[in-house]
């Protein structure tokens, strides 16, 4: 199972409800729709409160895949994939955040 995680912040003057709402409401189904069965399991996240230091990000996602291939094929569909109002759904996802997010594969390891 290979773990892909993006994080990404939010120009200054976002509204973060508004984009909370935008991101659960119109972009994560979009992108589960984008997916299909090749997405194994997908949580969103973002910082309600800093407890120490300066916030370095607004929000996170995390999502699993069976495979690094499955997960290509996949994201080779999402850079196409189009809102009902025929707006690219990655263009549109980037144009709200500020610049381009952090994204990696992770180890994921339990602790007990």
């Amino acid at each position: 199972m290979i773990k892909r995680v993006a994080i990404y912040s939010l120009p200054a003057g976002t509204d973060s409800s508004e984009f909370w709402n935008y991101l659960m409401n119109i972009h994560n189904p979009a992108f589960l729709k984008a997916c299909g069965a090749r997405l194994k399991r997908m949580v969103t996240h973002r910082v309600t409160k800093t407890l120490v230091g300066q916030p370095k990000f607004w929000g996170m996602t995390e999502t699993w895949w069976e495979s690094e291939e499955t997960m290509e094929e996949a994201f080779r569909d999402v850079g196409v994939f189009k809102y009902p109002d025929g707006t690219l759904m990655r263009g549109d996802f980037i144009s709200r955040i500020k610049g381009e997010p952090f994204i990696s594969i992770v180890e994921e390891n339990e602790v007990t």
